[in-house]
């Protein structure tokens, strides 16, 4: 399972995109690296990483879908505010992520969480959250850097903090590095076998992994057992 959280489409329903996000992945190699979120709630060691270091922005990524999974939702009872605070949401900025523009009329200010139809605040309000998530899905996804390749090599092989798929309940299945390789992802991606029930070629949709919505390609590539795709994995690819 796996959540990649999108926008919100309203105050209590965030959207799931159908493959991994760049801020999402950009997050996992963060923590990877070792990078301390200020959320954490504990004491941040000396000389410690706390932001993202600006050379992870150059990363390119690209995604392989072997398996496009199902959407599921997730309802979750969201307690009121403590007494004397508020709960915050930007819509200016949901807007933005969303990459629409807001219509006539709007109102982009901030809203309440724990209020009634007029804004007034309600004690004792609560919300139902729907967040969705991918059940069943597999990616491949490929990583590069002009220049710290290398070190994405080692911190995603030893990650610094646990890794998962966008929500931490949801912990990758193993093996979660396949390995590095000399030829470019686009390559791999061409020569890496997918599994399937049935052996033969099959088109497998890929894509670069952007801040926008990327160009959805294809790739013809060889069905086989998830036996004989370890198999070319651990061949062709070194650790």
């Amino acid at each position: 399972m796996q959540s990649w959280s999108g926008v919100k489409l309203f105050s209590n329903d965030i959207a799931n995109p159908d493959i991994p996000t760049k801020d999402g992945l950009l997050g996992l190699l963060s923590s990877c690296l070792g990078v301390y979120d200020q959320d954490f709630g504990v004491p941040i060691p000396a000389g410690a990483l706390q932001e993202r270091p600006h050379w992870l922005a150059q990363t390119r990524l690209w995604v392989r879908i072997d398996k496009p999974g199902e959407l599921g939702i997730d309802y979750q009872i969201v307690g009121a505010p403590p007494p004397g605070h508020m709960v915050w949401v930007d819509r200016q900025y949901e807007f933005e992520r969303a990459g629409k523009l807001p219509t006539a009329g709007t109102n982009l200010g901030r809203d309440l969480r724990g209020v009634d139809g007029k804004g007034n605040p309600v004690t004792g309000a609560h919300a139902i959250m729907k967040k969705k998530f991918l059940s069943d899905a597999e990616f491949i996804v490929g990583i590069e850097h002009e220049t710290r390749l290398s070190e994405l090599i080692a911190a995603v092989s030893t990650p610094e903090f646990a890794t998962f798929l966008g929500r931490k309940q949801y912990g990758p299945t193993f093996p979660f590095v396949l390995g590095a390789s000399s030829k470019s992802v686009l390559e791999i991606f061409h020569e890496m076998p997918v599994a399937s029930n049935t052996v033969g070629c099959r088109e497998v949709e890929f894509r670069e992994i952007t801040d926008r919505d990327a160009e959805i390609k294809w790739v013809t590539v060889r069905g086989e057992s998830k036996k004989e795709v370890r198999a070319w994995q651990q061949e062709q690819l070194r650790r």
